[in-house]
């Protein structure tokens, strides 16, 4: 929103009616730059139901739109093209871990669709640095009350990409559960998935009130309100043993849009 008010483009996002009422400040601050902001009120409403009505809208009108994602989800080439402009992320924490003289034992980062995530491991997937990834364990680790995908899903098929995803035996995609909206979405990006098949990245979970409790603490001990997102990640740092080097963890964004849910218990 904020590019296309830079250089006068038309902006329409599609965002899932119940993700709307989530981060109504998010979408005050897009409505500002002058974006049409859709609710999708098909489905689950959440992230998913929004790329569906994204995509579908892409395709009637690909002579006069261009579709733009900010996760490493759906067909290539858009996974690849938004990792690595999300790298820059982990050339920087590599570039201030050299300026200090450390190195980094641990890498953490939370995983929804994958896309902070991968910004920061990318650029240290050659090296021997421990790399951890944490989705959300949501309220229980059941069918329908988690967004742990590569913890609990199969492969298969869903916005163009052959990636792991939650979904029923009969291959129906399941429903998904998170307190933190940007992780509410029963895929994840198909270089996630790689990396898990091929044991160079640990994929583990954090619930619903692991991810509250880090929410309060950080805010209260280092003054830093952070997303509910990166809170899985922050949450994460509890149930590491000890560690040498230093422990890298990425805080993907701000906790203002999450104060409702805070309050509100949800």
């Amino acid at each position: 929103a904020a590019v296309c008010a830079r250089y006068g483009l038309d902006c329409v996002i599609y965002m899932g009616a119940k993700d709307v009422q989530r981060q109504a400040i998010n979408v005050q601050r897009m409505r500002l730059f002058g974006a049409e902001i859709r609710p999708v009120h098909q489905g689950s409403q959440t992230l998913k139901d929004a790329i569906n009505e994204a995509l579908r809208d892409w395709i009637t009108n690909v002579e006069s739109t261009h579709y733009l994602i900010g996760s490493v989800v759906g067909p290539h080439p858009y996974p690849m093209i938004v990792r690595n402009f999300q790298k820059i992320i982990g050339e920087e924490v590599r570039d201030q871990l050299a300026d200090s003289e450390r190195t980094a034992s641990v890498l953490l980062a939370c995983v929804g669709g994958g896309s902070n995530s991968i910004g920061l491991f990318y650029p240290f997937l050659e090296t021997d640095v421990r790399i951890i990834g944490i989705e959300a364990g949501g309220e229980k680790e059941e069918p329908g009350r988690h967004s742990a995908t590569l913890t609990h899903g199969a492969p298969g098929v869903l916005h163009g990409a052959y990636t792991y995803l939650l979904q029923h035996k009969d291959g129906q995609i399941e429903d998904t559960e998170s307190v933190a909206p940007g992780l509410d979405y029963a895929a994840v990006g198909p270089e996630h998935s790689y990396l898990k098949d091929n044991g160079r990245v640990e994929y583990v979970t954090v619930s619903d009130e692991e991810a509250r409790k880090a929410f309060r603490i950080l805010s209260e001990v280092e003054g830093i309100i952070p997303a509910l997102e990166s809170c899985h990640a922050v949450a994460y740092l509890n149930k590491l043993q000890s560690v040498r080097n230093a422990i890298v963890v990425n805080l993907s964004g701000r906790g203002d849009k999450d104060l409702s849910i805070m309050e509100g218990g949800r």
